[in-house]
């Protein structure tokens, strides 16, 4: 993802020097951001021999940062590329997530309208799901009102379930 922000610290006993100046243990040596392709990078040579850890310090918008882990590595080679892309040393972010609900009503009569379909979509992500309203005129992406797992984003009834993102559709959380 763009925009993410990451900090390298040390986790050497003693102290290391990064770009002129002196980090002790457990002090963020660098912050570094990821690119429009999602990939953060620094110099070969900005790192001294040594134990570092990588945490995700910023999540970009429309994120959490929830559930990231750090990631550990070591520096045993001078100018050696110490590449943490692989999936094993991918950290996912999992997206803000909530849930909408409405009522359409007619112009001028007020009546609600059954069966009425509203396109949502993400301004995260840009994925979008159809819902639509029941014979009151109500909608909603709630897995109290119907599961997420329920014809998850068929989009037919207001009874299918809305679900945004790849992982497996969970009740417990918003759309």
């Amino acid at each position: 993802l763009k925009d993410t922000v990451f900090d390298i610290i040390s986790l050497n006993d003693n102290s290391v020097l990064v770009e002129g100046k002196l980090y002790k243990k457990n002090e963020v040596v660098k912050t570094i951001r990821t690119d429009i392709e999602g990939i953060a990078s620094t110099s070969s040579d900005l790192l001294p021999y040594g134990k570092f850890r990588i945490v995700e310090s910023e999540a970009p918008d429309g994120y959490l940062t929830d559930g990231a882990k750090p990631i550990d590595f070591t520096i045993t080679e001078n100018g050696k590329i110490v590449d943490l892309t692989d999936e094993a040393h991918s950290i996912y972010n999992q997206i803000k997530r909530g849930d909408i609900e409405g009522v359409k009503i007619g112009a001028g009569t007020h009546k609600r309208l059954a069966d009425v379909p509203f396109r949502i979509t993400s301004k995260t992500t840009g994925e979008n799901h159809v819902v639509v309203t029941d014979d009151n005129g109500q909608f909603s992406t709630s897995a109290d009102w119907a599961s997420h797992k329920h014809n998850t984003n068929a989009g037919k009834t207001s009874e299918d379930g809305v679900w945004f993102g790849t992982s497996e559709p969970d009740d417990s959380k918003g759309a």
